[in-house]
């Protein structure tokens, strides 16, 4: 009996330290190994250029950190989401989780691809990180972190400023037809109105429009335009026939989009832009140490200054490596999104920081297209410190009127 009991107890042992083996190895990727990062960029379709600018982001910001954070390498699996088709970026999403084994994704760029991939990362879960704009519907879906401020968000500081600073009181609009131009487009006039000013027209364009003239010749006689275009194309095309009617010389104009007035639009056609405001949370003249290196360093690289593309693809994957660093490299969603939204960081933006609900809290910046010396650029007239978003997971938030 006593051989049989110490025989048993034996077996218990060892059963015990081998659990207690195999519960070890299984936990030990969690602090160790590479740290899979899967990146959905849109390289193909009407923002292929953009794309390119994030495909070359990601290794300028990880040459920083010469590839790794926490002990642990980064790699980085790029794929194209696809354009406007949201079926794709959903396959790629998959694709990238279940094969190929990623721990963060970052994008999708396009609006409906993130409205398809979104509730699928958050179910699985992953951690997902959006360098760009979010929409209302969006900001229901859990781990997900946006490090740029919702599409009504970023342009409500442009509807005070109107009212406010430039003593503007009506408004009409002209936007490309979907969910993005409407919730950019409310963000200044929401804010506008709650002021006192009127909004007197809107008006939709299909996205593929190529001649703005028959939406121009009917707006109705107002202070200012506010346009939502999207693109560079369509946005040059849509200031040409402007001047070319004159009415640059009878409007105001906004351009109520993030990030979305490039240089060499500039360059092109600048002089029917001359007075054009915006509301940006990212410009390159941004006064703060971390800017003032970031710019030289990318201006060495591209031969080129910033735009804001570049700066919000390199503004999240610091959010992303700050993220782990605090995490010890563990990526275990829950705890990566707790330690994210709590993070206060000096960016080349300004200040960053989260409210719960994964939405960013950052500056914002009014700019006016000049002519400097010559040359057309955008002057920063005004910074808004540390603006707290009004839309996050579960608002009530009110939805935009009829269209």
């Amino acid at each position: 009996m006593k051989r049989l009991m110490l025989l048993t107890s034996i077996i218990v042992l060892i059963v015990a330290l081998t659990l207690s083996g195999c519960a070890t190895s299984t936990q030990a990727p969690k602090s160790s190994g590479p740290i899979k990062i899967g990146a959905l960029f849109p390289l193909t379709g009407p923002y292929a250029m953009w794309g390119g600018w994030f495909k070359d982001g990601v290794p300028f910001a990880l040459d920083e950190v010469n590839w790794q954070v926490a002990g642990r390498k980064i790699n980085v699996t790029i794929e194209d989401e696809g354009g406007e088709d949201i079926s794709v970026a959903l396959e790629k999403t998959k694709k990238l989780v279940e094969s190929d084994k990623v721990d963060i994704i970052l994008g999708p760029f396009y609006g409906g691809a993130r409205m398809a991939v979104y509730p699928y990362t958050s179910k699985i879960p992953i951690l997902a990180v959006s360098a760009w704009n979010t929409s209302i519907a969006e900001a229901q879906n859990k781990y997900t972190i946006w490090t740029v401020q919702s599409y009504v968000d970023s342009q409500a500081p442009l509807g005070i400023y109107a009212y406010d600073k430039l003593g503007l009181r009506t408004v009409v609009s002209i936007g490309a037809d979907y969910a993005c131009p409407y919730e950019f487009t409310q963000g200044v006039t929401d804010t506008f109105q709650e002021k006192g000013g009127k909004l007197l027209q809107q008006q939709w364009a299909p996205l593929t429009e190529t001649d703005y003239t028959p939406y121009l010749v009917s707006m109705k006689a107002a202070d200012a335009m506010i346009s939502t275009c999207l693109g560079p194309p369509a946005m040059m095309t849509l200031y040409k026939q402007f001047a070319q009617l004159g009415l640059n010389k009878k409007y105001r104009m906004m351009q109520a989009e993030d990030g979305a007035i490039p240089q060499f639009v500039m360059d092109d056609i600048g002089g029917v832009m001359l007075g054009t405001l915006q509301c940006n949370s990212y410009h390159y003249k941004v006064d703060n140490p971390a800017n003032k290196k970031y710019v030289a360093a990318f201006q060495a690289k591209f031969k080129r200054m910033p735009e804001a593309m570049d700066a919000y693809i390199y503004v999240a994957i610091q959010t992303i490596l700050a993220g782990l660093e605090a995490t010890g490299g563990d990526t275990n969603p829950d705890k990566l999104y707790s330690a994210i939204t709590k993070l206060k960081l000096d960016t080349i933006e300004g200040p960053l920081s989260f409210i719960p609900e994964g939405q960013p809290i950052t500056n914002h910046y009014i700019l006016e297209v000049k002519n400097v010396g010559g040359k057309y650029t955008q002057e920063i007239l005004e910074t808004i410190k540390s603006s707290t978003p009004r839309i996050y997971n579960g608002s009530k938030y009110k939805k935009f009127g009829a269209k």
